[in-house]
């Protein structure tokens, strides 16, 4: 498809880049384990036998922190009950007020996401400050995303931000490593050093961060600082992220696809990850990975009609001669 090189230079399609401001804080974003200490697995949900049910709603009933935001949790994920966030928030804020840490961050993750209750940023910074009071690292991360973001604020409050994450890296929370980097990569109340950006981006990823890896990857697509150019590390971080369908990395995938980038070519390959871009329901991406893998199936399309015109001709050429 020789011609198909031609007409590509007309489609170029914008990385999206990361900016560190005002990173979706909606409850699925967030990406929070909530109930992990309860042995709840978020991604192999299903209900829990009736007797242990009954026990758990006759604990709440009287009174008992943890089987009350235990109650939360099953009411959160839908769990041996119909999926209500809002009955959700209302056992984890009877649960905070028991005493229940975990309820404390629960609480405040509901009013940051606004997800079952309206959103409130004073609230959410009210409980998570109660939380980091009892030492939960979780809070500790979700208040210093706050705080480095101005949310709930007046200003950015960087320094307190990343004492708040430096504690979480202490006890190896991912977003806590993420978000020190961020701070690194921009220089946000620290020195910027690239270095322990990535540093602390490899830290997350050990733990799966997907963010960490695309970042990561950004840093090698463009060059950044002492940094060289490397398409093929990029390309391993945003393949890694992508097969975790990370939306942002799936959508370079077609770029790098489509451009040769650390790879060779191969268009149908860039086709089928704008595809799956656009159908991630990303705010970031859907929109121009659909348009792309629009475009791009047009121009194969058309160009594959014209190499076989262009073949026919020569063919009868050559049957003439």
């Amino acid at each position: 498809m020789w011609l198909l090189a031609l007409v590509l230079l007309c489609l170029v399609p914008a990385g999206i880049g990361y900016s560190y401001v005002d990173q979706p804080d909606d409850f699925h974003s967030l990406s929070l384990d909530l109930g992990k200490s309860l042995g709840v697995d978020k991604h192999a949900l299903h209900d829990i036998p009736s007797d242990t049910l009954q026990r758990i709603v006759d604990g709440a009933d009287a009174g008992n922190k943890d089987n009350t935001y235990f109650l939360g949790i099953l009411r959160l994920y839908g769990i041996s009950f119909v999926q209500n966030a809002t009955m959700a928030a209302y056992y984890f804020d009877k649960a905070a007020e028991l005493g229940n840490v975990d309820a404390l961050t629960a609480y405040g993750v509901l009013s940051l996401s606004g997800y079952g209750i309206p959103k409130d940023y004073n609230k959410a910074i009210h409980y998570f400050r109660r939380a980091v009071k009892l030492n939960d690292f979780n809070a500790y991360w979700l208040l210093g995303k706050m705080l480095l973001e101005g949310k709930g604020v007046n200003e950015p409050d960087y320094e307190e931000a990343i004492v708040l994450f430096k504690n979480a890296c202490e006890e190896g929370i991912p977003q806590a490593n993420f978000y020190v980097a961020l701070m690194y990569e921009y220089g946000l109340g620290v020195d910027f050093n690239i270095q322990l950006a990535i540093t602390h981006y490899e830290a997350a990823i050990g733990n799966n961060h997907l963010d960490s890896m695309y970042n990561l990857g950004l840093i090698y697509a463009y060059g950044r600082s002492s940094i060289e150019q490397d398409y093929v590390k990029a390309l391993y971080y945003f393949d890694k992220a992508a097969m975790e369908n990370h939306a942002p990395s799936t959508y370079y995938m077609g770029i790098f696809k489509l451009y040769g980038y650390g790879c060779m070519p191969n268009y149908d390959h860039a086709i089928n990850w704008f595809e799956r871009a656009a159908s991630m329901d990303n705010y970031q991406v859907s929109t121009k990975a659909a348009a792309a893998a629009k475009e791009l199936r047009q121009l194969v399309d058309k160009a594959s009609e014209e190499n076989e015109r262009i073949q026919s001709k020569y063919q009868a050429m050559a049957d003439n001669y």
